[in-house]
């Protein structure tokens, strides 16, 4: 781990405001009939990032808070019960992204984040209990990663995801590290680096063949597919996304890691469907697309990639009138979900469509985009 991991960024070191406090009292005033317990909650919601960091602390047991509030403190030691609350709230911080988005969720991983280092670089610990923080501290860093690149900070996102590749190094996890190279693959590939997404996706091959998980090899191979695919090469990508299907057809086990909960087969649909619209394949990615959508997707940045990968499908069909609908919903998933990601890609889509400004299809989706606050490319 390096040795600036403990130094706060923006993110990190920005201090509650007053009405970021008073909102917090308000929920515990509400939810808490405790004062004890209400103290408690406060004091550790402030310390992990606000009213967003209750969700992760209501997981935790009285004792589970206990020993955390001693630790925050530097009263308590960092034992067993300690490290495994931390792990706890830990493993629960993806699943508030699915909720909140980064908006929310980024300072409360970076709080987190930055309390693991520093248990890890100012405590005493025993062997077993450091291997385990230090995967805490790995796991959130990659997380921190991929939320920084999900609000379109990229320069903070590489440097996250490089602190982490380098505990992930330390600790030897091939599963993990497999992951760390997809994510650092995925966020390259929509920066159109597409060099560097293969030579990510290329390193993630070697952690991959000696990863016991099945269900990480699936997420590779696709991973794999997307970058084949974004450098040009159809044959070798086809053959990626055949076996990225065929792996994910295998039960999940033990060895498959909780923090790819989320890679489930619309998932798996959705980048295929990028897969085919690179291959120059537009009808096959409209079919896969809408096969997806017809489905109930509970996670809103999937569903909004899938319509605007339809929606560039239909514009390379000249449906303007079916695919400026598309986009239309996808812009609409901004207000419930705090993806960057999402506005920028409506705008990518968008520019997409200046052949046809003047189209009154395209016309009153450039309303709906303004009164959207999303702003317009530049040359529509």
């Amino acid at each position: 781990m390096d040795a600036d991991a403990t130094s706060a960024d923006g993110t990190a070191s920005r201090t509650l405001t007053p009405r970021d406090c008073a909102v917090l009292l308000r929920v515990l005033d509400a939810e808490e009939a405790d004062v004890k317990r209400r103290q408690l909650l406060f004091e550790l919601a402030l310390a992990l990032g606000g009213t967003p960091a209750l969700t992760l602390l209501r997981h935790l047991s009285p004792a589970e808070l206990e020993r955390l509030g001693g630790v925050l403190h530097s009263a308590g030691r960092v034992d067993e019960e300690a490290v495994a609350a931390i792990e706890k709230i830990t493993e629960r911080c993806r699943r508030l992204d699915d909720v909140h988005g980064p908006g929310k969720v980024l300072p409360v991983v970076e709080r987190q984040r930055v309390l693991v280092a520093d248990l890890l670089h100012q405590r005493s610990l025993l062997p077993n209990l450091r291997q385990r923080l230090l995967v805490s501290y790995a796991h959130l860093t990659q997380f921190a990663g991929y939320l920084h690149y999900d609000s379109v900070d990229h320069t903070t996102a590489r440097q996250r995801y490089g602190q982490a590749l380098e505990a992930a190094h330390e600790i030897g996890d091939a599963t993990f590290l497999t992951y760390l190279h997809t994510s650092m693959s995925s966020m390259c590939v929509y920066q159109k680096r597409y060099g560097e997404a293969l030579d990510h996706a290329f390193a993630g091959d070697g952690w991959a063949r000696r990863s016991a998980s099945t269900l990480m090899r699936s997420l590779h191979s696709m991973n794999l597919a997307h970058a084949l695919a974004a450098n040009g090469r159809v044959p070798d990508s086809e053959r990626a996304v055949a076996a990225s299907f065929q792996q994910a057809e295998h039960p999940r086990s033990e060895a498959d890691p909780g923090y790819v909960y989320w890679w489930l087969p619309y998932e798996i649909h959705t980048v295929a469907t990028d897969c085919m619209l690179r291959w120059g394949r537009p009808d096959s990615a409209i079919d896969a697309a809408q096969q997806t959508l017809a489905k109930s997707i509970d996670r809103t940045l999937l569903h909004g990639q899938t319509l605007l990968l339809c929606a560039n499908a239909l514009i390379q069909k000249r449906e303007i009138p079916a695919a400026t609908s598309m986009i239309k919903d996808a812009a609409h998933l901004t207000a419930q979900h705090t993806s960057a990601r999402i506005p920028d890609s409506v705008r990518k889509v968008r520019s997409l469509l200046n052949p046809w400004s003047g189209n009154k299809h395209v016309r009153d989706l450039d309303e709906e985009l303004r009164s959207l606050g999303i702003g317009i490319p530049a040359s529509a």
